[in-house]
């Protein structure tokens, strides 16, 4: 061993020994691998809750809300928000929210918002737009509706169907909206709203039917 700057005997960043200890929060004994002659008093389980908890009162300070929002503006943090936003669990968590009586509310108020209005004028005059108009408007005349299909799905939300295709149960809870209403033969392949057409799937299934339709498609435009 060499002594320090400050003369104490030290062994640099290389373990000692494994030693044991009593910590003081909890009273339980740990174990924990010593470095030179320092201790530990605290366990990991101790530590990590100490550290969110200071984490949590520096995002309430001041300084820590205007480092957060320093980050929410870089490009680093638009990028980690967009690809969250994008993942299979935010969209599970936001549909989930809107189906509880606050998530309600908040879209009614959006949809009463300018911001919304002018989004929707927005894209009613993009070609993206013009191009599902037009659809919707061949759809009209050929006599079928949306109805159904809404009619459909209150009904499957309300009786909390299982799953058609591996049979999975309806879970309720805040976060636990997994189920959705697919078309049997999809919209782009000539299938229709009625119910007929229509089914019950969870997430993982809804998700391998569409990989298996987009192969469809891609196949029927070749």
């Amino acid at each position: 061993m060499e002594r320090d700057i400050k003369g104490r005997w030290s062994t640099g960043s290389l373990p000692t020994a494994s030693a044991e200890a009593i910590c003081t929060h909890c009273k339980s004994v740990f174990q924990y691998v010593q470095y030179g002659c320092h201790g530990r008093s605290v366990c990991d389980a101790c530590r990590l809750v100490a550290h969110k908890n200071a984490m949590a009162k520096v995002r309430v300070s001041v300084n820590g809300r205007a480092s957060q929002e320093r980050y929410i503006r870089s490009p680093l943090g638009k990028e980690t928000r967009a690809r969250y936003a994008s993942s299979p669990k935010a969209r599970l968590q936001h549909k989930a929210y809107k189906m509880t009586p606050t998530g309600r509310k908040s879209e009614e108020r959006y949809w009463k918002s300018p911001k919304w209005l002018e989004a929707r004028r927005r894209y009613l005059q993009s070609p993206k737009g013009r191009a599902a108009l037009s659809r919707m408007r061949i759809l009209w005349r050929s006599g079928d509706s949306h109805a159904e299909y809404l009619s459909f799905k209150n009904e499957a939300f309300r009786d909390r169907v299982p799953c058609a295709s591996c049979g999975k149960p309806w879970v309720d809870g805040h976060r636990g909206v997994t189920h959705e209403i697919d078309h049997i033969l999809p919209r782009k392949l000539g299938g229709t709203h009625s119910r007929d057409n229509l089914q019950v799937l969870c997430y993982e299934c809804h998700l391998a039917k569409t990989r298996i339709d987009r192969g469809m498609m891609k196949c029927h435009s070749q």
